[in-house]
């Protein structure tokens, strides 16, 4: 089967939890069929070039070379394969610029929901649409108008890598967050729940995840959210083969974010055995969220991991549920299941 990618990187620094898919998908298809990829020339969010780029080198593709499937990974790079392939995917992971640009506090907020609508409209006419959560699926039948039995919900997955491993630090509990700085990531509810548990434990907090690189979201001043505040870490962005490692420097996880397409932290540190932490107003697929312990605001977050810290018994029966659930969730699945739908439009 020739099939070609089309991604905007395959950088899980850069792009986070959508490069980790990325590279996921490319790797897993490399080992079941013939493979090419495009993705764009620059990593940036540079919509003029993406525009121009992409499209082009989609039309040298369609005249210089047969595909049984074109698979865009992203819906903004997806808006043209439809037009140009007739078997085409496109995956959506969520319908953030759309519901929630006002709380993502996105530079040019007032454009960002009318241009998505558009061209995400666009890239929905694809033969098969990919979501990898039923939340996403439901927003794009709600939303977009797409139709249901065009959606195949395929989740994203955790590697055998993410497996619990004894700390190293036995001094102080410690208090971790994994997500980028920005405000959709809410750490600063985090920020605020460490100081209500210090004021009872004495632990550490660990922020990590860095900036992301993107000309639209904007970030918090993290030197001002933590000045003054005593065994905090800003460790920035952490290499993918260190991720491991970090969930097991944690003793629970404070996972604030207001909005998730799938959320994939929640089951990587489920997977090494942290309990996470999550708010209740948080747009979570209900499929992801599972185990996790659900707090109305900062102060509940705080006064729910300080009963984790101190009630071993508890925290090992969540734990231990956690990891049940958690280990649902395999890259073999991700690509078993998308191999499947090319399959089935290869041979109709």
């Amino acid at each position: 089967m020739r099939i070609l990618l089309v991604a905007p990187s395959i950088n899980p620094v850069t792009y986070k939890g959508l490069g980790k898919y990325c590279k996921e998908i490319l790797e897993g298809m490399q080992r079941v069929g013939e493979v090419d990829l495009v993705q764009k020339i620059s990593e940036q969010d540079k919509v003029i070039s993406t525009s121009s780029e992409i499209p082009l080198r989609l039309l040298y593709r369609r005249f210089s070379r047969d595909y049984d499937v074109v698979h865009a990974l992203s819906p903004d790079l997806g808006i043209y394969s439809p037009f140009i392939f007739e078997n085409s995917v496109v995956t959506f992971h969520d319908l953030i610029p759309i519901l929630a640009f006002r709380e993502m506090r996105f530079q040019f907020s007032q454009l960002m929901p009318y241009y998505t609508q558009f061209t995400w409209r666009m890239a929905a006419r694809a033969r098969k649409v990919i979501a990898n959560s039923t939340q996403t699926r439901d927003e794009l039948v709600h939303l977009l108008d797409v139709k249901p039995e065009k959606i195949q919900v395929i989740p994203l997955g955790v590697d055998d890598r993410f497996r619990p491993a004894q700390k190293k630090n036995l001094n102080r509990p410690v208090i971790g967050f994994f997500g980028n700085y920005t405000f959709r990531k809410r750490v600063d509810i985090a920020v605020s729940a460490f100081k209500l548990i210090s004021q009872e434990v004495d632990a550490d907090l660990i922020l990590a995840g860095g900036e992301i690189q993107t000309m639209y979201q904007k970030h918090f001043d993290m030197q001002n959210l933590t000045r003054d505040l005593k065994h905090v870490k800003l460790l920035g962005h952490v290499a993918e083969e260190n991720l491991p490692s970090l969930y097991n420097s944690f003793d629970v996880m404070l996972f604030p974010s207001l909005y998730e397409g799938f959320g994939l932290p929640i089951v990587e540190a489920q997977r090494c055995g942290i309990p996470v932490l999550i708010l209740r107003d948080a747009r979570i697929p209900d499929e992801v969220k599972q185990e996790t312990f659900v707090c109305e605001d900062a102060q509940d977050m705080a006064q729910k991991a300080l009963e984790l810290l101190k009630d071993d018994g508890k925290k090992a029966e969540l734990v231990d549920r956690a990891s049940v659930h958690a280990a649902r969730f395999t890259w073999d699945r991700t690509i078993a299941a998308t191999m499947k739908i090319y399959r089935e439009l290869s041979e109709h």
